[in-house]
């Protein structure tokens, strides 16, 4: 006799079907976090790579009473980090590698802003499988409580058969959500490092700017 996906899904023990169902919730949480945090990174390296542009055709204009106003008045994180560099150094007289230091630690700061939810992510792409195999022990121990309790020696077929589905369906379920959260993670971070990569022109914007000061 056939079965439905859903009698499927819900055709093990009751312990079975409550790890399921949190496996289900962490599903939606990775999604969401990765969705939401997909939007927020496009976002920012767009408005990098804007701000970027825009600085570079002013200062390479002379235009630097203007690059300063980009500067005060832009929302990017390119914007953010140059101003906070420019604020926190003034008109100190240090090197180029003191500055870039100084460039370095508040773009980092900005950066994590960034990593909301990364490690909500990581931990379900680890806690995940995990959950799972949890899934497992518990549905090999029903198994064998169930042979142990029948009388006489024997046992009943369903009964075990039920313990090894529990045991191998949420093994199943908990090794598919973790890989997914898994890739959606290294995604994230791939995509973070673009835009850490973007934000080194920083560096070169600030070189311009300090001499204007």
């Amino acid at each position: 006799m056939k079965q439905s996906f859903l009698e499927f899904v819900t055709g093990g023990s009751w312990s079975g079907n409550l790890l399921m169902l949190v496996l289900f919730a962490l599903s939606i949480v990775a999604v969401y976090i990765f969705a939401e945090r997909i939007i927020i990174l496009q976002k920012t390296k767009k408005e990098i790579q804007s701000f970027v542009k825009n600085m570079h055709g002013l200062i390479s204009n002379n235009k630097l009473n203007e690059s300063m106003d980009l500067v005060q008045n832009h929302d990017s994180i390119a914007a953010i980090v140059l101003r906070k560099s420019l604020q926190t150094i003034g008109k100190r007289d240090i090197g180029i590698n003191e500055a870039n230091l100084v460039i370095d630690t508040i773009g980092n700061n900005e950066i994590t802003q960034l990593e909301k939810g990364f490690s909500m992510l990581a931990s379900i792409a680890g806690g995940a499988p995990m959950i799972g195999f949890l899934g497992t022990v518990i549905g090999m121990v029903q198994a064998f409580y169930e042979m142990s309790a029948q009388e006489g020696g024997s046992f009943e077929v369903a009964a075990l058969s039920q313990g090894i589905y529990t045991a191998m369906f949420t093994t199943v379920g908990g090794l598919a959500v973790g890989i997914i959260a898994y890739f959606a993670y290294n995604y994230l971070i791939s995509r973070l490092k673009r835009i850490t990569i973007a934000l080194e022109a920083v560096k070169i914007d600030y070189i311009e700017l300090r001499n204007h000061q």
